[in-house]
């Protein structure tokens, strides 16, 4: 029986190796750096609100809920993904 749990364990560790780490919210939210203000919005759906800043880019946002994160995205004037933060977001 102790043979069986020890394979168990083994084959659980070997599956879980082979899937790599968890992408973080930062890892997930600068991948979206680069890509198109259609592109985000077509993933992530309407943003909760915008408004465009003085240099003329738009701040997109969108709340959750849930945990109370907001988390931001600037598109420049060429509708291009160029920033983004979080504020208030948990640890991922």
């Amino acid at each position: 029986m102790k043979i069986i749990g020890c394979a168990f364990i083994v084959l659980c560790a070997a599956a879980l190796s082979g899937c790599g780490p968890m992408p973080t919210r930062d890892s997930i939210m600068d991948s979206w750096v680069g890509h198109s203000r259609a592109e985000l919005t077509a993933h992530w759906g309407e943003p909760t609100s915008e408004f465009k800043n003085r240099e003329g880019m738009v701040v997109l946002t969108w709340e959750d809920d849930w945990d109370s994160c907001i988390q931001i995205f600037t598109v420049d004037r060429s509708d291009e993904v160029v920033e983004w933060r979080h504020k208030d977001c948990p640890i991922s």
